[in-house]
């Protein structure tokens, strides 16, 4: 496997990514612009090969782009939806100059029309999309912490979506975090068994492309997503150990985003996680 960090963007890519390779990066997550904005605003296309150039030489793969925030593909408001749709075939595009072979969506909230609707909008607007974007970059959906109107916390919904679309057209990725605070309880070798034997009954584990290593501080089931350090929250080391050692490919992606993101807290939590693995 391999384990990195959500990279802060701050202070610009090379520079940052020379300090993640010097703490033990292996794989990195990014946002491919302001995450907050609906515009990824201009790209320089030597800047972007130099930067490819920056991961080989650094042997840090595979990049993962984190969609902005504001994508909401279950909205039920029109002009959102239609925004939405453009900003993720934005990410898709510049993910492919990149070559990130994943974008990791939210899968959205569906502001009060039900579970089925927004799962159904959901699904309408990927049927919508998928034609046009790179072959060579995969939409990866990650599981929420089920607050609000999200969609996505429990696997039977996350399974209702990939049915409807070819096997291997789309990716999951699962948070920890939202794992735990959906309901899952990980924080056992038992626990975390059981999690992904119905994962793969559902979805199959080979959808699983990526896993967002988090602990947590609130109680399992509560709904709420607040990320803690790896060892700090409440999912305990056991969980992380049994998941961390559940028998990954070898370029299989760890990304961490835990507080305190781009300090010396990364290196701590990469050394953490790192401690658990098994021989």
């Amino acid at each position: 496997m391999r384990l990195g960090i959500h990279m802060a963007q701050k202070g610009g890519f090379a520079k940052n990514l020379k300090w993640v390779a010097e703490i033990g990066c292996k794989t990195v997550q990014l946002f491919p612009g302001n995450p907050k904005a609906w515009n990824l605003g201009n790209i320089d296309l030597q800047v972007i090969e130099q930067n490819k150039n920056l991961l080989g030489k650094y042997d840090i793969k595979p990049l993962v782009v984190h969609s902005p925030y504001l994508i909401n593909l279950a909205s039920s408001n029109n002009e959102v939806l239609k925004k939405s749709k453009a900003l993720l075939n934005d990410t898709m595009a510049r993910a492919a100059m990149y070559g990130a072979p994943f974008v990791v969506v939210h899968t959205g909230n569906h502001g009060g029309q039900g579970v089925e609707k927004g799962l159904r909008q959901v699904i309408d607007s990927i049927s919508a999309l998928m034609p046009t974007w790179p072959d060579s970059v995969q939409l990866v959906l990650e599981n929420t912490a089920g607050s609000g109107t999200a969609i996505g916390s429990r696997l039977e919904e996350l399974a209702q979506i990939l049915a409807v679309f070819p096997k291997d057209s789309l990716g999951i990725c699962l948070d920890t975090a939202h794992l735990w605070a959906a309901g899952y309880d990980i924080s056992s070798q038992s626990g975390v068994a059981s999690m992904f034997g119905e994962y793969d009954t559902l979805l199959g584990i080979d959808s699983l492309k990526l896993i967002h290593v988090n602990d947590t501080y609130v109680q399992c089931g509560a709904k709420v997503d607040r990320h803690a350090h790896i060892g700090e929250g409440e999912i305990t080391r056991e969980g992380f150990r049994a998941i961390l050692n559940y028998g990954w490919p070898v370029d299989f992606p760890f990304i961490l985003e835990t507080p305190e993101n781009g300090t010396f807290r990364d290196k701590d939590n990469l050394s953490t996680l790192s401690s658990l693995l098994d021989e």
